[in-house]
C-alpha cells in the first residue's frame, strides 16, 4: 500500500510539472500579421497572414497533434498534384458571432477572406472549422469558384459534420481532402450507390409493367381489327402463283408523322466563390 502511494504521489508531481512547464511554454504563432476587415453589422474580423506560402495547414483552435498535421500536409500534397489545385484546413475560434441573421455566414466570409490572402493559387479549396460558431465550411474558388459547385460544396460540408460532433477533426480534415480528390471525376460517378441501384430497380420495374400494358392494349386492338376485316373483307391486292401455291399479297399503306423540335494571395482577390455549409 506504501508503495502504491508513493507511486500516485510521484504521479501527481509530474503531471504539476507538466502543467506548470505547459503553461510557461511560449504560445506558438502561426501568423506574420494579419488583416482586418468589417463584417455588415459593424464587427471587425481579423484574419492571419502567413508569409510562407507552402504552409498548407493552419490549426489555430489547436485541434490537431503534430502527427495529424503531418499527415494532413502529405495528403494534400499527393492531392494537390492530381487535381492542379490548392488545398487548405483552416481551424478557428476568434471568428465573430453573426448578429445581422441574413446573407453569407461570417465564418464563410471570414474563409474566403482567409483564402484571399493566403492562397497562392487561383484554383483553390478551404475547409474551415469554425469552433467558435459550431460551422463547418467548404469553399472553392478558381474554376472551382463557379455556381456549378455550391452543390458539392454543400454536400461535402454536410458529410463532415459526424466526425466533428465525435470531435474527429483529423478524420474530418482526410475526408475533405478525399472528397476534393474525388470532384469531377467520371469513375466515380459512373460507379452506382445502393440507393441509386435500388432507385433504378424500382424504375426499371414500374417501366416493364408499362411495357407489358400497352403490348396487351395493343396486341387487343390489332386482333379485334383482323376479325372486323374478315368480316368485311375488301380485296385492295392481286393474286401471285408461284409452283402451284396460291398467294394473296396485300398492300397496306400506312401513314408516318414526325414533330420537330424547336429552338450554358491571388492576384487582386478578385475571383468568384462557391461553397456550402453546416453546423455541428
Amino acid at each position: 500500500m506504501r508503495k502504491r502511494h508513493i507511486r500516485e504521489i510521484l504521479a501527481s508531481l509530474l503531471l504539476a510539472f507538466a502543467v506548470i512547464f505547459g503553461a510557461a511554454a511560449p504560445v506558438i504563432t502561426y501568423a506574420d500579421s494579419t488583416v482586418s476587415f468589417e463584417l455588415p453589422d459593424g464587427q471587425t474580423a481579423v484574419v492571419p497572414v502567413v508569409s510562407d506560402r507552402s504552409q498548407r495547414v493552419f490549426d489555430y483552435a489547436r485541434l490537431f497533434s503534430d502527427a495529424e498535421k503531418t499527415e494532413i500536409a502529405s495528403r494534400i500534397a499527393k492531392t494537390e498534384a492530381k487535381k492542379k489545385c490548392e488545398i487548405m484546413i483552416l481551424t478557428s475560434e476568434d471568428v465573430p458571432v453573426n448578429t445581422g441573421g441574413s446573407g453569407k455566414s461570417y465564418s464563410r466570409l471570414y474563409a474566403e477572406e482567409f483564402m484571399k490572402q493566403n492562397a497562392e493559387k487561383e484554383d483553390a479549396f478551404i475547409l474551415e472549422i469554425d469552433m467558435k460558431n459550431r460551422k463547418v465550411v467548404s469553399v472553392g474558388h478558381g474554376k472551382y469558384g463557379q455556381s456549378k459547385y455550391n452543390d458539392e460544396m454543400q454536400k461535402i460540408a454536410d458529410s463532415l459534420t459526424n466526425h466533428l460532433k465525435n470531435r474527429q477533426y483529423a478524420d474530418a480534415a482526410y475526408a475533405y481532402i478525399q472528397k476534393v480528390d474525388d470532384l469531377d471525376s467520371l469513375l466515380k460517378k459512373l460507379i452506382p450507390t445502393l440507393p441509386s441501384l435500388l432507385i433504378s430497380a424500382v424504375l426499371a420495374g414500374i417501366t416493364l409493367l408499362i411495357l407489358v400494358i400497352i403490348h396487351n392494349s395493343s396486341r387487343a386492338k390489332v386482333e379485334k381489327n383482323l376479325r372486323s376485316d374478315e368480316i368485311e373483307y375488301e380485296q385492295t391486292g392481286h393474286e401471285e402463283n408461284y409452283l402451284g401455291t396460291r398467294t394473296e399479297v396485300r398492300h397496306i399503306e400506312r401513314s408516318s408523322s414526325s414533330d420537330g423540335d424547336s429552338g450554358g494571395g491571388f492576384s487582386g482577390g478578385g475571383g468568384d466563390f462557391s461553397g456550402g455549409e453546416a453546423s455541428f
